[in-house]
């Protein structure tokens, strides 16, 4: 794993802390709390930004991560903020623990939490994409705060679904040949990007070679650098931190990659250079054009993805033909 740092580009990266409001609205949970006494559920969890999670389909994700934790018998308190109503957030103290689905460091926050005597999750987990992080997040979840025979059984029941779905399936045949050794970029927030390119490998057999991660703190980039530690000596990449689109081209270009997976806005460098790019991670807004309520997290995701991932190898295939017998210069 080779690891290169560019300067940050505040225009490449969004802004994750969380609202001045939320914070002064849990500072009034904390005075209020000082005058009642709060009964904690001991394995009960918050879910905390969401809209952090880097995935262009986190509505559809955040919900899917509900459905996961409840099925292995863990007690989702709050979700803030998605279908989150402000009357509510009385109710943020009642739960023990916040699972901060961003792993930038929200000093502010984890502050409050503390003054409100709620732990922060620090386990540096995978996001549940795809199977295999999917069962290393879930069992961890189901051991320290919920059920593990529930969360094995639940898993069992998913991958059942997924099977059900592509046996026998000609099209999925062809096309989960046609993708297996194929070489892609990522550029995404460093956590979704770590656990989309460990996705990748296992369980599509993709070779992620450049991997741009968008970190705003050091231990955003810390996290992401060690989840990628489990995929180094199986595949040869290039880490890049904060990347400027410039260099993350180059690096493109350099390892013949047959397609790119960033957001809606990193479109137009890589079809500048003829490789087909899928939008998967930033933002919703003007990012996500499926309006089929299906996540990409989790066991039941991997259809998802697959569809997604269909549709720009489908690009990349007939791309590399026009190019062939047009003799325009190939981006490989």
């Amino acid at each position: 794993m080779n690891k290169c740092h560019s300067e940050l580009d505040s225009e490449s990266i969004q802004c994750s802390k969380l609202s001045s409001n939320t914070v002064k609205m849990l500072k009034q949970v904390q005075h209020d709390n000082q005058r009642e006494n709060i009964i904690q559920a001991q394995n009960s969890v918050n879910l905390i930004a969401p809209h952090l999670i880097g995935s262009k389909n986190w509505t559809n994700d955040t919900d899917e991560i509900i459905r996961l934790l409840q099925g292995a018998g863990v007690q989702v308190n709050l979700n803030l903020c998605r279908n989150f109503d402000l009357k509510d957030i009385d109710e943020f103290a009642e739960a023990k623990f916040n699972y901060v689905l961003s792993s930038e460091k929200l000093r502010t926050f984890e502050k409050t939490c503390s003054d409100l005597n709620s732990e922060i999750i620090r386990e540096n987990l995978p996001l549940p994409v795809g199977i295999a992080n999917t069962e290393e997040w879930l069992l961890w979840f189901a051991k320290n705060h919920g059920n593990i025979e529930l969360a094995k059984e639940f898993l069992v029941k998913d991958q059942k679904f997924i099977q059900k779905q592509l046996r026998f399936n000609y099209n999925f045949s062809w096309m989960s040949t046609l993708m297996y050794g194929k070489r892609c970029g990522i550029l995404a927030n460093a956590k979704f990007g770590a656990s989309l390119a460990r996705c990748l490998l296992w369980d599509f057999g993709i070779v992620p070679k450049v991997i741009g991660l968008i970190a705003e703190t050091d231990r955003a980039e810390e996290e992401a650098v060690e989840l990628l530690k489990e995929i180094e000596n199986q595949a040869e990449f290039t880490v890049l931190i904060n990347p400027s689109y410039f260099d993350y081209g180059n690096y493109l270009k350099k390892a013949e990659v047959d397609f790119s997976i960033g957001s809606i806005q990193d479109k137009p460098l890589c079809i500048g250079h003829k490789i087909p790019h899928l939008s998967l991670s930033g933002f919703n807004f003007f990012n996500q054009y499926n309006f089929i309520p299906w996540p990409s997290f989790g066991i039941r995701g991997v259809l998802g993805l697959m569809t997604e991932l269909s549709i720009v190898l489908e690009e990349a295939f007939y791309l590399k033909n026009m190019i062939s017998s047009n003799n325009y210069e190939s981006f490989k």
